[in-house]
């Protein structure tokens, strides 16, 4: 529970310097889709795991498969940033 708390927090403060950036940069853009498309698919897991949505296995493995592919692209997308 602590690490979902952590990543969402850390999610949250990411989106806030994402939305500060410039709305035209190329870069910047890249940065705030790959992090929707991981917020989106925690908030898919995050939902099961919390009761809120009932247990799915092909969208929670959707779901993962998803946040696995976003993640390395995390450093490569975030290195472009000033």
């Amino acid at each position: 529970m602590k690490l979902k708390a952590a990543l969402v927090t850390g999610f949250a403060l990411a989106a806030t310097m994402l939305y500060a950036a410039e709305r035209t940069d190329p870069n910047a853009i890249a940065r705030e889709e790959l992090m929707e498309t991981v917020g989106k698919n925690m908030k898919t897991l995050g939902d099961m795991a919390g009761g809120k949505a009932g247990f799915d296995a092909a969208a929670a493995e959707a779901a993962k498969a998803a946040i696995v592919e976003a993640s390395a692209k995390i450093g490569p997308t975030f290195e472009t940033q000033g």
